[in-house]
């Protein structure tokens, strides 16, 4: 297990003390704006798994997806596995994957929380021709899954930046803060919005902390989440100092204005 990340944030205290002097927005206000902000950043710069890598380990090949007049249709094409990634000769990953899947008391749902357990076999229940036409079509819809679960890591952040959105901005619509609602899961993250009796913001990506592999992912999100959130804490504090002395430096000028007519 990778030992706990421990960030300075005595300048971001300073930033977002900054900011509350000089504008006319209420702390929780700026305290959800700059949770949004750093969530925002993680989500949109954090390391993922290039498509390509997936197709290497499975050996994905491209087959043409006929439509409904019978021709190829070229944007939608269907995938599968070829032979010889796996310890069993002549029967794709993709396939001995979907098989584990079936399996409660498998590795693979061991491993992944049964996550992505399905309730059985494909050739459960049908004929031999029928369940090869059922595994094709899954190991097809599987690669796709893939294809787009790359950023996996990053998607703990998405709850976050989601709830927090409409706290981003300041105006007319800017939703009230006098609930009292505590600390919320959603999948793979989750948060807690400042309000106005409780002016402080909770994000946080909970990855690391799925099934058995908990430990793995726990030590990728050090590696590849710890720089970014690091990164994105930095921005936000700049910003704000720079906001705030940008602010002061106006008010100071109208004011000297005001003073020398």
């Amino acid at each position: 297990m990778a030992s706990p990340v421990v960030i300075n944030l005595d300048l971001f205290k300073k930033a977002i003390a900054m900011r509350v002097q000089v504008g006319d927005r209420t702390l929780p206000q700026i305290v959800n704006s700059s949770a949004f902000w750093v969530s925002s950043y993680c989500k949109n710069h954090m390391h993922y798994a290039p498509q390509a890598l997936i197709d290497a380990e499975l050996l994905v090949e491209k087959e043409p997806r006929i439509g409904k007049r019978g021709k190829p249709i070229k944007s939608k094409p269907n995938y599968k596995g070829a032979a010889g990634t796996a310890r069993i000769a002549g029967v794709p990953l993709s396939v001995l994957v979907i098989q584990a899947r079936s399996n409660p008391a498998s590795n693979y749902n061991q491993r992944t929380n049964s996550r992505y357990a399905l309730a059985h076999s494909p050739f459960y229940g049908v004929s031999r021709e029928a369940g090869r036409l059922a595994m094709k079509a899954m190991e097809s819809r599987m690669i796709k899954g893939r294809h787009s679960a790359t950023k996996f890591l990053l998607s703990g952040w998405a709850p976050a930046v989601n709830a927090l959105r409409p706290y981003a901005w300041r105006g007319a619509n800017y939703p009230p803060l006098t609930f009292t609602a505590g600390l919320e899961f959603k999948d793979l993250g989750g948060f807690k919005i400042a309000t106005d009796s409780r002016p402080n913001a909770t994000i946080f990506n909970r990855v690391g902390m799925e099934g058995i592999e908990g430990d793995i992912f726990n030590e990728a999100m050090h590696k590849y989440g710890e720089p970014v959130l690091v990164e994105a804490i930095r921005i936000e504090q700049t910003q704000m100092i720079a906001r705030a002395e940008k602010m002061l430096a106006k008010a100071n000028a109208q004011f000297n204005q005001a003073c020398n007519p």
